[in-house]
Parts: structure tokens; C-alpha cells; sequence
């Protein structure tokens, strides 16, 4: 087989792994014009001619550091427009002078808003096996963990339902010369010449150390190391799935928002190992703030598990924690100190979401016989509609909130209602109010309905009521993929 449909076989094979891509949906590549991906482009236009793949966009970012970005980008524009590619080019706004991380976090928030712009299904990178050879002496060097050491990873999230895919891991760069011989596309190379410059990390492992491991340590020495890395990464994956399939039973997540974690009352078999709870919070984090955190944060988040309810962490990540009597509530930084709007409750049964807290409820006007529950849900309830000031709105509390419960003299203030029932902090201040048009609030999520809006009647055979509904938006972090096959 030649090398280019060795790389066109790659990237079949990475795709048709994506249950969740429809065939033939949206996918891009991202273009900088180096050899790798001009090679990773012609295995693309090969699938596109066989029709097994939707026509590519090229997504190039220009990150203005170099003297000749500007050049490369109108490269890549005369390139697209010869071969009739669409292209999308982003200039991230960056200072002169910016570190490799800066440009690392530029570069991928640019495709995510590529992805978004397009529609984006999947959006390829051209890393290859001596990349990942490079990525993991480097994290050998800078002393990683198990995840670390498995390299990159050929799958991963990049925002909304878009995934980056590294098709040619598997691949050496020999291979993508030839592929990129074959298809023709040897004149468009526009090397980067920062990739000779010693002073990066990589490159002194590119161009020194690695030539000198192979003369010491004979051919063998990259199969060895790859190996070693395809086994970190089996066993990163293996504690992903067990971490997932455990969020998928205990923990009710509701994804940019939200997550709970039930540790207490399962049953013990159910309870994770030690070593999988690291992988959970990792997991839970990325599915509420969108970024993996620090293993120095996901440490002190685990103590959290031996102190007392009620305890924080509130700094070191996206995320805010809080130990409670079940286990572990996550909330998304960026959501606490925007409490959502007021907004009125339509009374046909629809699920109203309360602003970027993943809360929701829905309310439905009925008439007729009424029975009480047999075990309560402060989730759920009705209301006597004929006690009520129409229209209802949900709001937030408010300083100075009183609320009134059946069996009280008089009523006392919410905050003392909330903290009675171990009502998390992190929730408390994005608590969803059911409030009257008389300013009166009829119940809150944790909380029995109010003394004056309680169905006195049960059996009566004309109740005009309100029956409630909230819960957590969203889907389990470990729900499985759905969708066509690719």
C-alpha cells in the first residue's frame, strides 16, 4: 500500500471509531502549511474524490509571531483557492513575545471557534508518531503522571460536540514524506524556522538527543519507548471508561454548570477504588468548567472527602467545590457571581431552565382529585392554585428572604430554612424561587411548599392546583455515545 493511502486509511479508521459522527458530516483540518499537514491534506482530498468523506475546510491560525506568518497565511489562501477548499484563518490577538503555552491555548480556542462557525463534527491534526515520541520524553523529562506518559491522545473533546482527531499517530514521518510526495504538494511546505531553534525543549530533543538515544541504544529505541506509551495510555483509557461508567450511576451532572458526586449511601461495591476517584474528579471538572484541572487541585479535592460538610475549595481551577452529606458538589467558577435574572413560569408543564445553573422546574395547572405522595420529594409538589397571585416568576434569594413552612409560628428567614436542611452553600445563592405576583415565596428546591399555598383538601373532587416539577439539567458525564455509526 503506498503511503499516502496509508494515511487515508488512518484517517477512515479514526472516524468510522466516532460513533457519534454522521458519515460523510462536517469536518476540518488544521492547516499551518508544514509538511505534515499538506500530507495529512492529501490523504483527505483522496477520501473526498472516493466519496467517503465530506469536502475538508482548512482552518490555519495566524498567530502574528513570526516575520513571515503573513506570509504563510496568504500561502495557505492561494492553496485553498487552487484546489477549491474552503479556508478559515484566525488571528488570535496576541503581544509579540508570547510563551508556548499562550500559543497552545490561542491555537485551540481558535479552532473552537472555527467548529463553532462551521458546525464542525471533528477537526483533524496532523501529529504523528515521532511528535508523540517527542511529547512523551518531554513529559519523561518533566517528571508526569501514568496520563502524562501516555502521550497524546488520538481522541479528545474540543468544544461543543466537536472532537480533534490525531489519525496518524501510528504513523512515522517518513511515511507523511511520501504520502506528501504522492500527492503532490511538495512545493506548497512553508516551514516554520522556529522548528530549528535549540532553544525550545523539543526541538533539542528532535535534532540532538533523540539522534544520539538511537546511536546509543540502537533501532530500537523508538518502538520500545512507543510501546511503553501505548501501554500508559491503555491503562489511562481503562480508568477513564471505569471512571465514567461509575459518573454515569452516582453523579448527576449538568455539563458547563454543574456536577454532584454521590459517595455516601451507595452500596460498597459500588463505592470507586482510590485509584479511580482521581480519574472521577477529573472527569466531573472537565464536564463542568470545560478544562482539566491540576493534579495539585484535584489533591487538595480529594481531602475535601475528610472534612466536615460545608467545606470549600474555591480556588486552583474553574471549578468550586463543596463537601456535602452525600459526597461532593462542583459548580462552574464563572456562574457564581451572576445570579440568574427573574423570569416568568409558564403553567403548561414546559421545563423553564434558570439562567446558567443548570437548574430547571416546570409547572402545570390541573383540576381535579388530589392525593398527597406517599414519600415527599422537596423536588416536586403542589400548591393550592385559588391561594396564589398570578403570574409566578422564578428568581434567586434575595438579603432578608423570609419563608414560612407548615407547622411554623411565623416565618423565619430562608437562609435559616436552607442551612436547617443542609441545602449546599455553592447552591444557595442560585437556589430557583417559586415567588408570587404578591412577592410571596410559594416553595424552593430543598424545601417543602409554603404554610399559606399547602392543598388542605386531599379527595376533593374540584382542586384547582399547581403541580410542580425541578431537577438538574443536562446528561450523566458518563452517558454513552449515541447516534449512527460513521
Amino acid at each position: 500500500m503506498s503511503d499516502l493511502r496509508l494515511c487515508a486509511a488512518a484517517v477512515l479508521r479514526i472516524l468510522r471509531s466516532q460513533r457519534r459522527l454522521p458519515r460523510r458530516g462536517p469536518l476540518a483540518l488544521a492547516l499551518s502549511m508544514g509538511a505534515d499537514s499538506l500530507a495529512l491534506l492529501g490523504a483527505l482530498r483522496l477520501l473526498h474524490a472516493r466519496g467517503r468523506i465530506a469536502e475538508p475546510t482548512m482552518v490555519h491560525v495566524d498567530h502574528g509571531q513570526r516575520a513571515d506568518s503573513a506570509a504563510t497565511a496568504a500561502a495557505a489562501r492561494g492553496l485553498c483557492a487552487r484546489l477549491g477548499l474552503p479556508l478559515v484563518v484566525k488571528t488570535p490577538p496576541l503581544p509579540r513575545g508570547v510563551g508556548e503555552l499562550a500559543l497552545r491555548e490561542a491555537r485551540y480556542a481558535a479552532f473552537a471557534d472555527a467548529a463553532a462557525e462551521r458546525g464542525l463534527g471533528a477537526l483533524l491534526l496532523a501529529h504523528h508518531a515521532d511528535d508523540q515520541l517527542e511529547t512523551v520524553a518531554m513529559r519523561v523529562l518533566r517528571g508526569s503522571s501514568t496520563r502524562g506518559l501516555a502521550g497524546m491522545p488520538s481522541v479528545r473533546p474540543l468544544a461543543g460536540s466537536c472532537v480533534l482527531l490525531r489519525p496518524l499517530l501510528g504513523l512515522r514521518r517518513a511515511t507523511l514524506r511520501g504520502a506528501l510526495a504522492e500527492a503532490g504538494l511538495t512545493a506548497a511546505v512553508c516551514e516554520d524556522p522556529s522548528n530549528l531553534d535549540l532553544r525550545f525543549l523539543r526541538n533539542r530533543l528532535r535534532h540532538v538527543a533523540f539522534p544520539a538515544w538511537r546511536a546509543a541504544r540502537g533501532t530500537g529505541f523508538d518502538a520500545r519507548l512507543l510501546a511503553r506509551a501505548a501501554l500508559r495510555r491503555a491503562e489511562a483509557e481503562t480508568r477513564e471508561a471505569e471512571a465514567r461508567g461509575w459518573l454515569a450511576r452516582f453523579a448527576r451532572v449538568a455539563p458547563g454548570f454543574r456536577a454532584e458526586l454521590v459517595f455516601a449511601g451507595t452500596e460498597p461495591v459500588a463505592w470507586p477504588a482510590p485509584r479511580h476517584l482521581t480519574e472521577i474528579l477529573r472527569l466531573a471538572c472537565l464536564a463542568v468548567s470545560g478544562t482539566a484541572p491540576l493534579r495539585t487541585w484535584l489533591r487538595r479535592a480529594l481531602r475535601l472527602l475528610s472534612q466536615p460538610s460545608g467545606t470549600l475549595l474555591l480556588a486552583g481551577s474553574d471549578c468550586a467545590v463543596e463537601r456535602t452529606r452525600a459526597g461532593l458538589l462542583m459548580v462552574a467558577a464563572a456562574t457564581l457571581d451572576s445570579p440568574p435574572a427573574a423570569s416568568d413560569l409558564p403553567l403548561d408543564g414546559r421545563a423553564q431552565p434558570f439562567g446558567a445553573t443548570g437548574f430547571w422546574v416546570a409547572a402545570t395547572a390541573r383540576c381535579g382529585p388530589w392525593q398527597p405522595r406517599a414519600e415527599p420529594d422537596r423536588g416536586q409538589g403542589s400548591v393550592d392554585l385559588a391561594t396564589l397571585a398570578l403570574p409566578l416568576v422564578l428568581r434567586a434569594p434575595v438579603r432578608g428572604d423570609r419563608f414560612e413552612q407548615a407547622g411554623q409560628v411565623r416565618p423565619i428567614l430562608l437562609r435559616e430554612h436552607l442551612q436547617r436542611r443542609q441545602v449546599p452553600r455553592l447552591d444557595r445563592p442560585r437556589l430557583p424561587l417559586l415567588v408570587d405576583a404578591r412577592g410571596r415565596i410559594v416553595w424552593a428546591r430543598g424545601l417543602d411548599v409554603a404554610a399559606f399555598a399547602r392543598v388542605r383538601s386531599a379527595g376533593r373532587s374540584r382542586l384547582a392546583r399547581l403541580d410542580f416539577d425541578s431537577g438538574i439539567g443536562g446528561t450523566a458525564a458518563g452517558s454513552a455515545p449515541v447516534g449512527p455509526p460513521y
